[in-house]
């Protein structure tokens, strides 16, 4: 419902404010009075027509017919006891439609705003407004309903009731229905296409499966051949240590005298620093006597010089008995070195013949027959 129309420089109406009332509405007056562009602004709020600037009152406009000042029709309507006011403005600096939820004092900015472009109504004002045809007629139009074929009529009162709606549905609805049915269709040959594929791929899952025991099979033999490589380096290890060992005499009995020797030769050298001490001490002793015996001639030098070659003698042996200790220790531990290497060799002998004993028979990356000597 229409509550209120309000012209501004619209027309011959400077400023003229319409208010309506449930029922019918008249306005009355003489010709040429006005009483048109009610309509007309209606015309241009509903339909943004006429174009141009033919509406714009003679009082606010410039040389060129464009308007000076705003311009604009307002109208609240009412939906659901709702208030909502729609204006239709051109102004220098804007042409378009302002909506306001509420009746407005033209106060703040409105809620939406909208550019009006050419003869096109925004989609918002005309759901707003609820505005058809039927409900703006002219005053040279024919008389209402009267000249109009039977078709025209009842096609007037299926808008008014709403049964071209019914018609749009059930069009929309048999669409929807074919639409369907050849989705359906199509969804069934694509299955039937999908199901041939998927049968098509029923050696993807034993190609799987045999991909499964082939990479099972791959682990297995980087296994083995980890252990083939950890073998052959045993091996080699073995050869080394056999290639040391064989410099070691067979008989032990030899090593045994040589340590008895050792042992004497150690006794000997034990003894020997035994008398280098003492001649240290007499040593000492004789610094000390210098100073007298060179006061004190009473003292038989002879003595002293053959203590002294007694004592360079008994230190060279001892010099000498060193050098066999040394050459005696270096002989002991290359033996210790080579028994030591001897017993590593035995625990590698018994690693071989365990590892030997864990080979396949035939090489799994080859499928040859394993000579387990050639591999010794």
């Amino acid at each position: 419902m229409i509550l209120s129309l309000r012209n501004k420089n619209f027309q011959s109406h400077r400023d003229v404010l319409f208010k309506f009332v449930p029922g019918i509405n008249l306005i009355i007056g003489s010709s040429s009075k006005g009483k048109t562009v009610v309509r007309r602004a209606l015309t241009w709020v509903k339909d943004n027509r006429p174009v141009g600037n033919n509406y714009v009152s003679w009082w606010d406009r410039d040389g060129k017919r464009n308007p000076k000042t705003e311009h604009s029709v307002k109208v609240i309507v009412e939906d659901n006891n709702e208030a909502m006011v729609v204006s239709r403005i051109k102004a220098p600096e804007f042409n378009g439609y302002e909506v306001w939820t509420q009746e407005s004092d033209d106060h703040g900015a409105p809620d939406q705003s909208f550019e009006a472009i050419k003869t096109d109504v925004p989609q918002e004002i005309s759901n707003i407004l609820n505005l058809s045809e039927v409900n703006i007629q002219k005053q040279w139009d024919q008389p209402f309903l009267l000249s109009e074929s039977p078709g025209k009529v009842a096609e007037f009162f299926n808008n008014i009731i709403k049964l071209n709606v019914i018609d749009e549905i059930l069009s929309e609805t048999e669409s929807i229905r074919r639409k369907n049915n050849r989705d359906i269709e199509e969804n069934k040959k694509s299955r039937e296409e999908t199901a041939k594929e998927i049968a098509a791929l029923s050696w993807v899952e034993v190609a799987a499966k045999q991909i499964e025991k082939i990479e099972k099979l791959n682990l297995t033999i980087e296994e083995k051949n980890e252990k083939f490589e950890k073998l052959n380096l045993l091996v080699d290890q073995f050869h080394r240590y056999e290639d040391e060992l064989a410099g070691i005499p067979e008989n032990l009995s030899q090593v045994a005298a040589l340590m008895d020797k050792i042992e004497n030769i150690q006794e000997n050298i034990d003894y020997a620093e035994d008398r280098v001490d003492i001649i240290s001490e007499l040593f000492e002793k004789y610094d000390e006597g210098v100073e007298e015996l060179e006061e004190v001639q009473k003292y038989d030098l002879s003595k002293v010089e053959r203590l002294m070659t007694d004592a360079l003698a008994l230190e060279n042996k001892i010099i000498k008995k060193e050098q066999e200790l040394v050459k005696a220790e270096s002989i002991l531990d290359k033996y210790r070195e080579r028994a030591s290497k001897r017993a590593e060799a035995n625990t590698l002998t018994g690693e071989i013949k365990s590892l030997m004993n864990k080979l396949p028979k035939t090489c799994p990356t080859c499928n040859q027959p394993v000579n387990k000597e050639m591999l010794i």
